[in-house]
């Protein structure tokens, strides 16, 4: 049982019920994995909510950090919501940013670096 078992129950939350369930299951086996896995889930939520709220006109960018960051979309959360988004998508762009180094301390070339 976990927090997001209740997705599963609505067929409009299947794009992203699973990917919520798997993130929280491997917390105790990778945090890494799970902060990925919760970035998908919020990715494919937030582009859920575009598909189906009229009021929201999608912006130019499909990327999540413009997509949330649309006063329409902030106007739709409810308050103290927007920071626990934004922890996610810090935490996924650190992950990212020590795979690099990891690889470049390595001695990777940093053409390959920048493609993970």
């Amino acid at each position: 049982m976990t927090n997001f078992n209740f997705l599963k129950s609505d067929p409009q939350f299947a794009t992203f019920a699973d990917t919520a369930i798997q993130a929280e299951l491997v917390l105790p086996i990778s945090p890494a994995f799970t902060a990925t896995g919760s970035r998908t889930a919020l990715e494919f939520a937030v582009k859920w909510l575009y598909s189906v709220d009229n009021a929201l006109e999608r912006p130019y960018d499909d990327k999540l950090v413009t997509l949330i960051n649309t006063e329409d979309f902030k106007d739709l959360l409810p308050i103290g919501l927007m920071p626990k988004i934004e922890y996610i998508r810090w935490a996924t762009m650190q992950l990212t940013a020590q795979r690099r180094l990891l690889l470049t301390e390595r001695g990777c070339r940093w053409r390959i670096c920048t493609a993970l």
